[in-house]
């Protein structure tokens, strides 16, 4: 009876024992199998890199010739403020003349009254002979002589005045005419130089913003061939992992039928079977796909920043760099940027300013401190420009935060989007 028992038992350990085997095995050749039927998955997500690597150096490349243009974005934005500036100051001057102007023939009819009376009673009084005879003649005494002689003269000079007055009003309106011509003619070069700046202005910054819009295409292209390769190569290996391992389920449950057929059949019990489970596979983060600024560059500098001031100003609410959104707006015109990148930015670094490691740089700039909010807009502006563009690009992100760059893309995008 006892050998029986031991003869029974081993046979069960060894059909356990020989299902282990069988399934392990049927899951090892199932999941080695589909190694073939992957290769174009990995291929497509190869090509769809190596495109990805060619427009990272496209992007570069633009952002260099970017750099290049914006010594001229910053040259016009000087020729245009300094232009307007002389127009202004142009007419200015033919404001006060055309009021000296006014002044002066409203004065000259009375003038001329005063002045014609002035001739007639000096014509009158060498008619009447009140000469120096009939002065000594009519004075008593030597003080009344000299009384009579001051009083002829102030008479004579007042006289006189009024005639010169006369004549210098004239000759200040013929001047102030003549000078009037000129300056409108000074005022309209002018104008027409800060006109000639404004739409050299224009043209370099609609000129960035365009070529900044083709780079972010170019890259949410390549990043969305990457992204479908990834999925594909991923649905391809689930599959091949689906069918493996129903395969070797299957497998392995024939033979564990087999062994368990042969186990009942030697001592007429069941074992249960147990099941398995895989872990999901890790994704990469997805790129973000950034929104138009739709920045008008044909409107002056002060509508331009009459329009984004208060769109800033919201955006950064009442944090340290609230009220500073006529600064962001107006460096952005002068350098040709969006005028959403730097405050996004500072959101991403610090939290618009409430978390600086520098004074007043709330955008991780190096280590630089600025004395206020103003000149460090400014200069992170400008920075923008000349280093990494018109406005948010991946490979701007690359370069501003190499290590977590596209976490800081797809804020910097989010928070765009919110202004």
């Amino acid at each position: 009876m006892n050998t029986a028992k031991r003869t029974l038992n081993a046979l069960r350990a060894c059909g356990a024992a020989c299902l282990a085997c069988v399934v392990s095995l049927a899951l090892v050749s199932a999941l080695l199998a589909p190694g073939i039927a992957l290769a174009d998955p990995k291929a497509d997500l190869a090509a769809a890199q190596e495109d990805q690597k060619e427009s990272a150096a496209a992007s570069q490349q633009a952002q260099a010739d970017l750099a290049a243009a914006q010594d001229a974005i910053e040259q016009s934005a000087a020729d245009y403020e300094q232009a307007q500036k002389k127009a202004d100051q142009a007419q200015a001057k033919i404001d006060a003349n055309v009021q000296l102007i006014k002044e002066l023939e409203e004065q000259i009819p009375a003038q001329k009254e005063a002045s014609a009376q002035a001739f007639s009673a000096m014509y009158k009084m060498q008619q009447d002979g009140l000469g120096l005879l009939d002065v000594v003649l009519s004075s008593k005494d030597l003080g009344s002589f000299f009384a009579n002689l001051q009083y002829l003269n102030h008479v004579q000079e007042r006289n006189l005045a009024n005639i010169r007055r006369l004549s210098s009003m004239k000759s200040q309106l013929t001047q102030a005419q003549s000078e009037l011509e000129e300056q409108k003619a000074q005022a309209e070069a002018e104008k027409d130089a800060a006109k000639e700046a404004l739409q050299s202005a224009q043209v370099a910054r609609v000129a960035a913003q365009k070529a900044a819009a083709e780079q972010q295409k170019r890259e949410a292209e390549a990043a969305r061939k990457v992204e479908k390769a990834k999925k594909e190569l991923k649905e391809a290996k689930d599959q091949a992992a689906k069918k493996a391992a129903e395969e070797a389920a299957r497998k392995a449950q024939e033979e564990a039928d087999r062994v368990q057929a042969e186990s009942v059949a030697a001592s007429g019990q069941n074992n249960e079977s147990s099941s398995l489970a895989k872990e999901p596979a890790n994704e990469s983060e997805s790129m973000e796909t950034p929104t138009a600024d739709n920045a008008d560059w044909s409107t002056t500098k002060s509508a331009f920043v009459k329009k984004w001031a208060p769109r800033i100003d919201a955006y950064l609410g009442n944090a340290p760099l609230g009220g500073q959104g006529k600064t962001f707006a107006a460096a952005a015109w002068d350098y040709g940027v969006d005028p959403r990148w730097s405050p996004a930015i500072s959101c991403v670094e610090s939290t618009k300013g409430r978390y600086c490691f520098r004074s007043h740089n709330a955008w991780g700039w190096g280590n630089v401190s600025w004395s206020s909010w103003e000149e460090a807009i400014y200069a992170h502006v400008g920075g923008l420009a000349r280093g990494y563009g018109y406005t948010v690009t991946q490979a701007a992100a690359r370069k501003y935060c190499p290590p977590n760059w596209r976490h800081w893309y797809n804020t910097c995008v989010s928070e765009m989007a919110k202004i």
